[in-house]
């Protein structure tokens, strides 16, 4: 099989409006340009040990490529003559088997990278529109967990738009009640954890919504259908459509192009554990 690395329209919507800074790639200033790759780097574990002198020098001897959604940029047996990072943009890896399938490789909260192989017609594509948030212009929304009633609901001011069925924290790990704000959100996450019985393993856990430091989120749930009663290792169970409903609709919205963000104090949707 051939291992081909592919810019795809899945990942690119017009890399050169992606915004540094608050200035478009295509007019930042030389010395922005340094700047705004240093910050990049050093966010980097491969560049991790390097001090600000060393970090300089390595972002300007950057040159940049741009790449057409669809373009290839290299194929597995090609000499290795450069180091590629992601400045705008995402990729995706893709091999075809000996009968012509296509497979893509899984990454990005399904399995640490590298990761494994899924056939290609096992996929759903999921366009903007389906990630598209919702309801921006509200600052007025709330999302209530009552663990009595086993339930989540969404609410603009005073209005519930939005109820579900959740499956929150059991024993020791109940969810914790307060006040919260949704604190970083992720398309997917790879959830691993606990010992012996307790042990769990969850690759592709959709649309995350965070809201405690301890990684405590309401998300979606392939594993069981138990909703109505406490059973998870703190966080709020359910069901996929609701998952991604919370994720589109709370504040502030991921870009279609970013697998997930971190969240400003403050800026978050407000998240009450009843």
């Amino acid at each position: 099989m051939n291992d081909t690395l592919t810019i795809t329209h899945r990942f690119i919507v017009n890399p050169l409006y992606r915004r540094y800074n608050g200035a478009d790639l295509a007019v930042r200033s030389p010395e922005q340009r340094v700047a705004d790759r240093m910050e990049f780097l050093k966010h980097l574990s491969l560049f991790a040990r390097l001090n600000d002198a060393e970090l300089t020098a390595l972002a300007k001897d950057f040159t940049v490529r741009h790449f057409q959604p669809g373009e290839t940029i290299f194929f597995q047996g090609d000499p290795g003559q450069a180091l590629y990072l992601i400045e705008a943009g995402r990729v995706r890896i893709y091999v075809q088997d000996d009968s012509g399938q296509w497979w893509y490789r899984l990454q990005d909260g399904i399995a640490y990278s590298p990761g494994p192989y899924a056939l290609a017609t096992s996929l759903r594509y999921l366009s903007p529109a389906a990630l598209a948030s919702l309801s921006s212009d509200r600052t007025d929304k709330k999302i209530v967990v009552d663990l009595a009633r086993q339930e989540m609901t969404c609410f603009e001011g005073e209005t519930p738009i939005l109820s579900a069925r959740a499956a929150t924290g059991f024993g020791v790990h109940r969810t914790p009640r307060g006040e919260y704000e949704v604190l970083r959100k992720s398309h997917t996450s790879y959830m691993i954890g606990g010992v012996g019985s307790d042990h769990y393993d969850l690759p592709g856990v959709s649309f995350p919504t965070y809201f405690t430091r301890t990684a405590i989120a309401v998300h979606g749930t392939y594993w069981h259908n138990d909703y109505g009663r406490p059973r998870s290792h703190g966080c709020v169970n359910v069901l996929n459509d609701a998952a991604q409903f919370v994720f589109r609709w709370s504040t502030p919205a991921v870009p279609y192009d970013q697998h997930q963000i971190m969240v400003k104090r403050g800026e978050g949707t407000k998240v009450v554990v009843v």
